[in-house]
């Protein structure tokens, strides 16, 4: 017998697993009819049985209701990470800020306890110096 027209594109294995919920269908039907003497009959019998069947631990089936509560959390987890990345990232910056004005505080006195006419003889050369220290600064 030829495989039905759907199942072409499928796997090997999406084909056995198919089968394979085919088979628990089969089982739960059966189950319903001989041992319950269900009283469900067409379309209910029917429903009935694939929520047997879907319901169950393990079934590899989950409801639009629950994936929408994954995406929400996922949600809300996304966001609380990406405000605390924010977070820690300003303080990263406003203490790289920090070290980046002592450093350069600490360069600026280097370079004014240096200048003077024995060092650089030049006076606009001392003038550019100390331009510089108040650059480092942020005086200019």
């Amino acid at each position: 017998m030829a495989a039905p027209d759907g199942w072409a594109g499928l796997t090997a294995d999406e084909r056995a697993g198919w089968v394979k919920l085919g088979r628990v269908l089969n089982r739960v039907q059966a189950d319903m009819i001989h041992s319950e003497n269900s009283p469900l009959s067409g379309d209910e019998f029917a429903g009935e049985s694939l929520r047997r069947v879907l319901d169950r631990p393990g079934s590899g089936f989950v409801t639009s209701e629950y994936l929408t509560r994954v995406l929400d959390a996922n949600r809300h987890v996304d966001r609380a990470n990406g405000e605390h990345a924010e977070a820690l990232l300003k303080r990263e910056r406003e203490e790289y800020a920090r070290k980046l004005a002592d450093i350069r505080a600490v360069l600026a006195r280097s370079i004014r306890a240096r200048v003077n006419e024995v060092s650089i003889p030049s006076r606009y050369r001392r003038e550019g110096a100390l331009i510089v220290a108040d650059w480092l600064e942020g005086k200019s």
